[in-house]
C-alpha cells in the first residue's frame, strides 16, 4: 500500500478504500464513505487507483491535486481518476465532512456507462475547476450518493450491478449538468464585465 520510495499511499482495491473508513465491503467495485468518519491517515499523498468523485461539505483544508493547491467552500465538488494523487493539507481546526464514492474502472468496462464515459471529461479538469454547487444541486446529489448507498446495502442479486453502475451514471450525469450551469454562469459573468 504504501511506497516507500515516494511516500505516496497506494490504494488498490476497495477493501482497501473500506479500511481508511471503517465500513465493511459490501461489493467489491464500489464504495460509499463519510469523510467524517475516515482515518486521517487518507489524507496523505494518496492515489485510490480509482474514479473518486468527493462532494467536501466543509473547509477542511488544502488541497493538492495535479500539482495545484485549492481550499474549497463547503458544497463543493472534485473528481479523481486512476493515477491522480491527492493530498489534504488539514485544518487541524475543522473535521473534515462531506461525502465520497469510489468505483473501480472495471465497473464501467464493456457497459453502457463505459461507453458514455467521454461525457465526464471532469475527471481531468484542474483543482480551480471544481464544481461548486448551489444548495439545490448539493441537495441532488447527497441524494445521489444515499440511492447508490441503498443499493449497496440491499440483497445482491442479479440486478446489483446494474442498479449501481445505474446510480454511478445518474451521479455523473448531474455533475456533467452542474458543471454546463456553472461554466455557462461564468461566460455571462465575463461577458457583462
Amino acid at each position: 500500500m504504501l511506497d516507500p520510495h515516494s511516500n505516496v499511499i497506494h490504494i488498490e482495491n476497495i477493501d482497501q478504500y473500506n479500511l481508511y473508513f471503517h465500513q465493511p465491503t459490501l461489493h467489491p467495485m464500489v464504495s460509499v464513505a463519510d469523510l467524517s468518519k475516515a482515518d486521517l491517515s487518507l489524507f496523505k499523498p494518496t492515489d485510490f487507483g480509482m474514479y473518486c468523485v468527493v462532494l467536501m461539505d466543509a473547509d477542511f483544508g488544502e488541497l493538492v491535486l495535479r500539482g495545484s493547491c485549492m481550499r474549497y467552500r463547503s458544497g463543493t465538488i472534485f473528481t479523481m481518476k486512476p493515477g491522480d494523487v491527492v493530498t489534504m493539507n488539514l485544518d487541524s481546526s475543522i473535521h473534515p465532512r462531506g461525502w465520497m464514492i469510489a468505483f473501480r474502472p472495471e465497473m464501467v468496462e464493456n457497459t453502457g456507462l463505459g461507453r458514455d464515459f467521454y461525457m465526464f471529461n471532469y475527471f481531468d479538469y484542474e483543482v480551480f475547476e471544481a464544481l461548486e454547487l448551489t444548495e439545490p444541486e448539493r441537495r441532488v446529489i447527497i441524494n445521489c450518493y444515499q440511492n447508490i448507498n441503498a443499493e449497496l446495502h440491499a440483497p445482491n442479486d442479479e440486478l446489483t450491478g446494474h442498479m449501481l453502475r445505474l446510480g454511478i451514471g445518474l451521479l455523473l450525469s448531474y455533475c456533467r449538468r452542474y458543471y454546463d450551469r456553472q461554466f455557462d454562469t461564468r461566460k455571462l459573468k465575463n461577458s457583462d464585465l
